[in-house]
């Protein structure tokens, strides 16, 4: 059995039933040998190990155990392993696609002057005559690795309840002492109204037996299932982040964005990394959601313009080699928004859009899925012929370029730089509210009277302009 665990953490021992295991190591996978067993049974491991693992300087990117104090000097102890992997402080198989079916517990044991906060429910709180606390956390559906957690800090706790969809959601609130009221005067009024928006175009919170907690920390968040870090200072905005727009600072975005991962990242997971773009993408385009359900629409598509235009690079594709912990980059975040904002644009029906988000959200929930069968299930509900723009904005480093040549009122027109039989329809200023279906073959079209103003393409499309002056064959 393989498990892996990082240096400087080491496996000193490990048993079954009542026999001692072999263990052999090569570099950071550990090899388990078992005597033979029955297939189909269930058996108990325990692992012993020890060490202190990696510190993160700048949580949560890169990624480990932050050891730091709080305001008033006291200890304040926190997780963050997205990228680096949750084997860098506890023995796991490190692998998105491995969760536990069944959930997990946590026992966190602390000097009794802390507190120590983890994933779902508070099973129970243990005092020792020694001065010390045992707090034991547990979760009841599937999780993903990086999505455990702990904090160990001077919390204290404000439990609150949120009317959902399924009925009384438990909301608790752990935060440091001195920032308590902060939740009355703040933080709940933000997660209440985002837990309000995403139940209306996702479907009920997925984790209701967990509960649903925000824990303060010392980084900017960070999306641990049913425990979310908050560090974003009680503010609209967000920190660590420049060229904040107007409608940037109608919001908390830290708050929007992780917990927007419950849904996309942490009920819905992807089996490779290099699939990110279902996580990251759908929490960006969340946040639009979330401008629109409180502002409009037209707020919305300011945000959306504003956070996206001109901040991506096509150097890389999307999604990139299987297997081996390859992810897109950086600009899944922003280039996944892009094709789900024009998906929605695409299929032109905002009823049937949400209905498509929902049915995502249900079909599979609590479920690990690669990027393919995400794309088909779009691509049934919605009824268009979506594949080509999937291929092409996932698996290709290019932008689609719409070429185009006026001569009087007519208009050829065609795509370039794309996949092999690409099509994807897309709306001009030229043609009104008519949709073109360029393809990669010229095609033509008579437009109402003579051009007398340039052509633009809306930037709910993601693609690139040019004018054609000379005839092609």
């Amino acid at each position: 059995m393989q498990i892996d665990l990082q240096q400087p953490m080491h496996i000193d021992s490990a048993r079954y039933g009542q026999q001692s295991l072999e263990v052999q190591q090569n570099g950071d996978v550990w090899f388990l040998k078992f005597p033979i067993l029955k297939l189909h049974s269930i058996y108990r491991v325990k692992i012993y190990y020890s060490g202190k693992p990696k510190e993160s300087f700048n949580p949560p990117w890169d990624g480990g155990v932050s050891w730091t104090l709080d305001s008033l000097g006291r200890p304040w102890i926190t997780t963050g392993v997205q990228n680096v992997g949750a084997s860098v402080w506890f023995p796991c198989k490190e692998h998105q696609s491995d969760e536990p079916n069944n959930g997990t517990s946590m026992s966190i044991i602390v000097p009794d002057t802390l507190v120590g906060v983890g994933n779902g429910r508070l099973i129970k709180k243990i005092v020792h005559q020694n001065k010390t606390a045992t707090y034991t956390w547990e979760v009841k559906n599937p999780i993903n690795h990086y999505g455990l957690a702990l904090y160990i800090g001077k919390y204290v706790e404000l439990k609150e309840g949120y009317e959902g969809e399924l009925g009384m959601l438990n909301t608790d609130y752990w935060v440091m002492d001195y920032h308590a009221e902060k939740v009355h005067s703040y933080l709940k009024k933000e997660v209440d109204r985002t837990l309000r928006t995403f139940e209306y175009w996702f479907g009920p919170y997925p984790f209701y037996k967990d509960s649903f907690k925000m824990v303060e920390a010392p980084y900017p968040g960070m999306e641990h299932q049913s425990a979310i870090a908050y560090g974003n200072g009680f503010k609209f905005g967000r920190v660590k982040t420049n060229n904040l727009g107007y409608w940037d600072l109608k919001t908390d975005r830290l708050v929007v964005h992780e917990i927007a991962h419950e849904w996309f990242g942490n009920s819905i997971t992807t089996n490779d990394v290099t699939d990110q773009w279902i996580h990251e993408g759908f929490a960006g385009f969340a946040e639009e959601l979330f401008i629109e359900q409180q502002y409009g629409k037209k707020a919305a598509k300011e945000f959306f313009e504003a956070r996206t235009t001109g901040r991506t690079k096509n150097t890389e594709t999307l999604i990139r080699r299987y297997g081996i912990f390859e992810s897109g980059g950086s600009y899944v975040y922003l280039r996944g928004w892009k094709l789900i904002h024009m998906l929605r644009k695409i299929i032109d029906n905002d009823a049937k859009f949400r209905h498509i988000l929902r049915s995502v959200c249900r079909e599979f929930h609590h479920k690990n899925i690669n990027s393919i069968e995400m794309e088909r299930y779009i691509t049934k509900l919605s009824g268009k012929n979506l594949a080509p723009v999937f291929n092409q904005f996932l698996r290709n480093k290019g932008v689609p370029v719409f070429e185009f040549q006026l001569s009087g009122n007519e208009m050829r027109y065609r795509y370039s730089n794309c996949v092999s039989g690409f099509t994807m329809p897309l709306k001009t200023n030229l043609t009104e509210n008519k949709w073109l279906v360029p393809d990669t073959k010229w095609k033509r079209i008579k437009l109402s009277s003579p051009i007398e103003f340039p052509l633009t393409i809306d930037s709910d499309f993601y693609v690139e302009l040019k004018s054609i002056v000379k005839n092609e064959p």
